[in-house]
């Protein structure tokens, strides 16, 4: 989307609408990134994948599991608050910011269970002040990096 291009805008604006991006663009997009972050010897974090368990098992099966999957658990009045002052720069709309976390909140249960089945899963209580969160961030990725 930084590059303006026709796909970029084309996505900017599903967003905006509080849509979900089509799936393959979705997996195309993750999966350009995790390639290329590997090429460089860099890790990646992605936020807000997958969102449903069919998306965990497509991502799995072309590019293997995670090293980690991180939950921030928090109320849905604290998500929402966060999500609003991170979107304030952006033209998102209040009612689609409400939309994209009800679908994440909905679908989230099942990705919970499978990560943590595999023992993948770190759960953190994001209800903590943010350098607080980050801390517990920082050690649940350092723990299950693998060099």
């Amino acid at each position: 989307m930084q590059s303006h291009s026709e796909r970029g805008r084309h996505l900017q604006d599903i967003l905006e609408r509080g849509e979900k991006l089509p799936e393959e663009t979705l997996l195309e997009l993750l999966c350009d990134a995790v390639a290329s972050a590997v090429r460089q010897g860099k890790g990646l974090v992605v936020s807000g994948f997958p969102r449903d368990l069919r998306q965990a098992e497509e991502y799995e099966a072309k590019m293997g599991e995670p090293s980690a999957v991180v939950l921030l658990s928090c109320s849905p009045e604290t998500m929402t608050s966060r999500v609003q002052s991170r979107s304030r720069s952006s033209s998102s709309s209040e009612s689609a910011l409400q939309r994209r976390a009800e679908s994440f909140c909905s679908d989230a249960q099942a990705v919970i269970a499978h990560y943590e089945r595999k023992m993948l899963l770190h759960t953190i209580d994001a209800e903590r002040s943010p350098p607080e969160v980050f801390v517990h961030i920082c050690q649940a990725i350092e723990s299950s990096a693998t060099f």
